[in-house]
């Protein structure tokens, strides 16, 4: 995978990709392939898009994970949670290669959707999940792991029990990034094992961090200013924007399910 390997207005639109969802990243403290997974899957495929995106995304999840302090009080306290996304990565795995894919996206979306109208109408933090916050960190760490795998989308499930929980956004933004490094920093180390990332391809892919660390510090200039109310808001509207991403997907998923769909689709795509 080299940056030659595409024409100047395909590595115009991939930078530009980048740099939004750095920008995003870094407002809400976590995103990156929510926004670029879908982009840039639809413009090429889902392969290109994993590995176009796996450098600089592990760049901005490690300063991510760093930003602001207090390690001990947000990463030290959930310093469990990436083994239990492991556990549930070796489910999803299984489910993936069992379950219609469709159907995991349709779920994932589902879920959301039902979390968002509770709020909506309900506290803003559980108490039930704030006292026993280990169990239900460890529950959904495990879903995360499971929606990881399955539909390549975990932060949902752990923002949610975050919000749920009542955690302080510091900690939220932190733990997070250290939960999903842990499983980037895996996913590379398996990517360059299987031979479809190497020395060379992580170098010519090196352009893209300054990229999205420039417009991932950008973001955060504008996070920092948020105040607890205006900072919920921004991660009730990210929820959001997930549950129509996934809907899209999902429509996406079920119309190439149709026998012929892709092949025409591909078809169409040569023919422009």
């Amino acid at each position: 995978m080299t940056l030659d390997a595409f024409s100047a207005g395909e590595i115009l639109f991939i930078v530009a990709v980048i740099a939004a969802s750095g920008f995003m990243h870094g407002i809400i403290g976590f995103g990156f392939p929510i926004i670029a997974m879908p982009v840039l899957a639809a413009a090429f495929d889902t392969r290109t898009a994993v590995l176009v995106t796996v450098v600089p995304i592990v760049a901005i999840i490690a300063i991510s994970s760093v930003r602001g302090g207090g390690l001990r009080n947000s990463v030290g306290r959930f310093w469990f949670l990436p083994i239990f996304t492991a556990a549930g990565g070796v489910v999803g795995t299984g489910l993936f290669l069992a379950a219609p894919a469709p159907l995991l996206t349709l779920l994932l979306a589902v879920f959301i959707l039902v979390y968002l109208l509770l709020e909506r109408y309900g506290p803003g933090r559980f108490e039930f999940v704030h006292r026993h916050w280990v169990a239900f960190a460890a529950v959904f760490a495990f879903g995360a792991g499971i929606t990881e795998t399955t539909v390549n989308i975990g932060v949902p499930l752990l923002l949610i029990y975050f919000m749920l929980a009542g955690v302080e956004t510091l900690a939220l933004v932190q733990t997070l990034n250290f939960v999903f490094l842990f499983s980037k920093l895996v996913q590379v180390g398996t990517l360059v094992a299987a031979g479809a990332l190497d020395a060379a391809s992580l170098a010519a892919l090196a352009p893209l961090i300054p990229v999205a660390v420039l417009a991932l510090y950008a973001g955060m200039r504008i996070r920092d200013r948020f105040d607890v109310a205006t900072y919920r808001r921004a991660l009730r509207i990210f929820l959001w924007l997930a549950v129509v991403l996934l809907a899209a997907r999902w429509g996406q998923e079920v119309l190439f399910a149709a026998p012929g769909a892709r092949a025409a689709a591909q078809g169409g795509m040569a023919a422009l």
